[in-house]
């Protein structure tokens, strides 16, 4: 199953009978992992399964492995997972990577001491993005008579400027004759990028505050919220700017999950979702019962 596919469609390809193959998928057993990885991903996805709006995912990034799935996002029950594990296997995990999650970072902490918090760069430029585009929002709504010209042409505001066509310029310039405050947001975004180009720490830490004193004196409320992010999660944030680790590859497991759930239009009951995600990773070592009559490939 490292294909998602539907119960009908597993079935046809091992020719046995639906139920039979929902049965199977009941049965398997995925125990807790007994080992964490010295790089330990955690994520939360929008799962709807035991009346619990969001699961969430352990994974392994370094190896691509899925290693748990846990039934709801609560802060007790995370450390009380996580304290199962003894403490020598915890004092393995060397980093950690997340998105900017509060609530993950202070559960992490106190299970993991030693670990280093790595925030994922995909959320810490989606950050900028997005005050760019409650920019782009305020002016919309406020400009009316050229409101239509912000709307139609979001999209050119998040395209690498180098990348952009004649017409894409020229429409770029006349958002901007239209709001100067448009214009410092977008020269916000993109003096970030170039914050993003450095790779020693030194370099880091002043190249972000450079770029944060400019948001500073920009003067753009979209913006200011950032001053105190980027103050709470400097730490977190230089890992991520000068490690290797991100959880690109947990944001491509809750895209299969997204996949598996509309193959199966929801699923309701935890224990079995948990064993049909889990199972996606079985060509990895983590089916344990079973998997001799489901094939890898289903």
């Amino acid at each position: 199953m490292s294909e998602v596919k539907s119960l009908t469609a597993v079935a046809k390809h091992c020719h046995i009978s639906v139920t039979q193959v929902i049965r199977i998928f009941k049965e398997i057993n995925y125990s807790r992992p007994k080992t964490l990885p010295a790089v330990l991903s955690i994520d939360e996805f929008k799962g709807n399964a035991a009346g619990q709006k969001y699961q969430v995912i352990l994974t392994d990034p370094t190896d691509h492995k899925i290693l748990d799935i846990l039934p709801k996002r609560d802060t007790v029950k995370l450390i009380q997972y996580f304290l199962q594990f003894p403490r020598h296997v915890r004092n393995n995990v060397k980093y950690i990577t997340m998105d900017m999650s509060l609530q993950f970072r202070s559960v992490m902490k106190q299970c993991f001491p030693k670990a280093h918090i790595v925030a994922d760069r995909f959320h810490l430029i989606r950050l900028v993005t997005f005050a760019l585009e409650r920019v782009r929002k305020a002016e919309q709504n406020t400009l009316t008579n050229a409101s239509r010209t912000f709307k139609t042409n979001k999209r050119i505001l998040t395209k690498h400027f180098k990348d952009l066509t004649d017409n894409e310029y020229a429409k770029l310039m006349d958002m901007f004759h239209y709001s100067s405050r448009l214009h410092r947001a977008y020269m916000l975004k993109y003096t970030f990028h170039t914050v993003l180009k450095f790779k020693r720490r030194r370099d880091i830490l002043r190249s972000i505050n450079e770029w944060l004193s400019l948001v500073f004196d920009s003067e753009l409320s979209e913006f200011q919220s950032l001053l105190k992010t980027f103050s709470s999660w400097s730490d977190e944030i230089i890992n991520a700017l000068t490690l290797p680790y991100s959880n690109g590859f947990t944001e491509g497991c809750n895209n299969k999950i997204k996949v598996l759930k509309r193959c199966s239009f929801g699923i309701r009951n935890f224990h079995y979702f948990r064993n049909r995600i889990l199972f996606i990773n079985a060509r990895k070592g983590h089916a344990t019962v079973m998997s001799h009559v489901l094939p890898q490939s289903a």
